[in-house]
Order: structure tokens, then C-alpha cells, then sequence
């Protein structure tokens, strides 16, 4: 006559190693785990991964980019790029109904905060529609021209340009598709560009952050 299953309890540690992909189960420490889902190992135990909030939605597809405006008085702004155009959605909330601040073909943007002393700016850059600035208020389009009028660029349509970063109270950016970079005259969001070429440090042709990067590194090294 067979005997009745008997259950024994038991208790088993926190999985406080983390994942162990290299050793065996026969000979893997009993802190240790082979899948631990939503869960992150720590000193004295595992933390529940947290969950997420939605913040803006209705948006058009998928947004492929978020540009943060940085304020002196320490007030932000947050935009978001969908495939229609560049919305402010600093606030929580539906924006199915709401208008695009600029129209943009290419959701994929670059940008970066700067200072003068005119106030903080936003500057972005696609490397297909206008670039655009923004100084908590109002967004502007940066456009080719005579480098004289507000919002030109002269020598360099900002159509071409990616990757924008600030260094020395100059505005870079580089042209898409080759190896050259354009500066303007320090503390100005617009005027007449300049062109200094990296030569073989992009071998990306300012296609990737990589590019970018290599601005930073050299710009440290002076």
C-alpha cells in the first residue's frame, strides 16, 4: 500500500548574487539565481522593479525623441518629437488634439542647452528640417541666410546640421554626411558659421553621438 504524498516546507535565501550564468545549478551558491524577472538583487534582500506612469499620450506613433529645456530659475520643459512634429509636453495629460509647435519630417533630433546673457536656450537640429531655438517662451526656426537677420545662419543651412553642442560660449554643429563642424561667434544662437574640419576623428561623418563624443575629447584636450 503506497503512502500518502507529505509536503515539507522549506525556505530559501534572497537571491541577493544576482544572476549566475556561469556556473552549473548543482554548484551555483544558494544566494545566487538563474532568472530573476522584475527583480533587483541588493545587500539585504531583492527590490520589486517599479512600474511606469504615462505622461502624455494621443501622441502621432512613436516618439523617437525628448528634448529638455533647462531654465536659470531651475524650471524645466520637456518636448517630445512624434512623427509629426515637436510637442510641449511638460504637462501630464491627452494630446491627440493638441498642435505641433514646429512641423518636423525627421522625428530623430539632437540638441542642447546653452547660456549667454540673454537667457538660456534650447537648440536642436535633425539634419532635415529647420533647427529650431527655444527660450522658455517661444520656438523659433533657424534658417539659412544672411547671419544678420534673427534665427540666420550664414555659410550653412541648419537643415544639414546634427549633433549641436556648446563649448567655450560657442555654438557647434556638425554637418551631416562629412567630416566638418560649424562654430559661431561666442554667446550668439545665430550669425555667421565658420567650418573647422576633423578629418578622419569622424568616422561616422556626423552620423552618430559617436562623432560627438570625439568633439567633447578634443575640445578637453584644449
Amino acid at each position: 500500500m503506497s503512502r500518502p504524498h507529505q509536503s515539507v516546507a522549506t525556505t530559501a535565501p534572497a537571491p541577493t548574487g544576482g544572476l549566475n550564468a556561469l556556473n552549473p545549478i548543482s554548484n551555483m551558491p544558494e544566494t545566487d539565481a538563474i532568472v530573476m524577472r522584475n527583480f533587483f538583487p541588493e545587500p539585504f534582500g531583492c527590490r520589486v522593479r517599479k512600474g511606469y506612469k504615462e505622461h502624455a499620450t494621443g501622441l502621432t506613433g512613436a516618439v523617437a525623441s525628448l528634448m529638455r529645456y533647462n531654465a536659470i530659475d531651475g524650471t524645466s520643459h520637456l518636448f517630445a518629437v512624434d512623427q509629426v512634429g515637436i510637442f510641449d509636453v511638460t504637462a501630464p495629460g491627452d494630446y491627440s488634439a493638441a498642435t505641433p509647435l514646429k512641423a518636423s519630417t525627421n522625428p530623430w533630433w539632437q540638441w542642447t542647452n546653452s547660456a549667454n546673457p540673454a537667457g538660456t536656450w534650447l537648440i536642436a537640429f535633425n539634419g532635415v528640417n529647420d533647427g529650431i531655438v527655444y527660450d522658455g517662451t517661444t520656438m523659433e526656426s533657424l534658417v539659412a541666410g544672411d547671419g544678420v537677420a534673427p534665427y540666420t545662419w550664414k555659410n550653412v543651412d541648419p537643415k544639414v546640421l546634427v549633433q549641436p553642442i556648446a563649448h567655450q560660449h560657442r555654438i557647434w554643429a556638425v554637418e551631416k554626411n562629412s567630416t566638418r563642424a560649424w562654430y559661431l561667434p561666442p554667446e550668439q544662437l545665430w550669425g555667421i558659421a565658420e567650418s573647422f574640419d576633423f578629418g578622419g576623428n569622424f568616422v561616422h561623418t556626423g552620423k552618430r553621438m559617436q562623432d560627438n563624443h570625439v568633439l567633447l575629447c578634443i575640445f578637453e584636450c584644449f
